[in-house]
């Protein structure tokens, strides 16, 4: 397993390191915050994603625990 993540690594690395930034033009411009479309991309979406993942993720939390609480009582039972 270690060899595999070791090789896949390289692999992932090589590819970044392959890519050509010259023919990428890149304006610095600011955000223009007056459109509305650019608050929900850039602050309603993402505050979004951050409270149902922690919710998800307190939900799995709960699930994983329910599961050995169940497995314990069902051994403790026999």
């Amino acid at each position: 397993m270690r060899t595999y993540t070791l090789i896949l690594a390289l692999i992932f690395q090589l590819s970044v390191n392959a890519q050509s930034q010259d023919l990428i033009k890149l304006d610095h411009e600011q955000v223009d915050f007056s459109n509305p479309w650019n608050i929900v991309l850039y602050i309603v979406f993402p505050i979004l994603l951050t409270i149902f993942y922690i919710r998800w993720s307190i939900g799995k939390r709960r699930e994983r625990e329910e599961q050995q609480k169940n497995k314990k009582d069902n051994t403790d039972g026999n």
